[in-house]
């Protein structure tokens, strides 16, 4: 796919790897992937099991069902980070929960 991407003269910054973890031990190294692409991974989604599988088959998308979860608030702060940068620095006239817990997310840690 990325040769398509480069084909349609796609801006490199905008195409952004992320890699699915799928199997909970021994898969593909992920400096072996970057190496062999020629691109950084920018996003590592964690093995999460049966959570996507039952998200699948009860058709109710993870970033809602486990919103409060590690793997929610993963695919939260993607989302929010993949908008555009005019989106992220206006808070919306009512913020929801997920807005809340990325703009939280995203502040600065003290003492670090």
């Amino acid at each position: 796919a990325l040769d398509v991407f480069t084909k349609l003269n796609y801006p490199t910054e905008k195409v952004t790897l992320l890699l699915n973890t799928t199997v909970e031990q021994g898969g593909l190294a992920r400096k072996d992937i970057e190496m062999t692409l020629h691109r950084p991974i920018t996003q590592v989604l964690p093995y999460a099991g049966d959570l996507y599988l039952s998200a699948l088959n009860r058709g109710v998308p993870p970033a809602l069902e486990l919103a409060t979860k590690p793997l929610g608030g993963i695919l939260e702060r993607w989302a929010f980070q993949l908008s555009a940068e005019s989106q992220r620095a206006k808070p919306p006239v009512v913020p929801t929960p997920a807005w809340l817990r990325v703009a939280q997310a995203m502040q600065p840690r003290k003492g670090r």
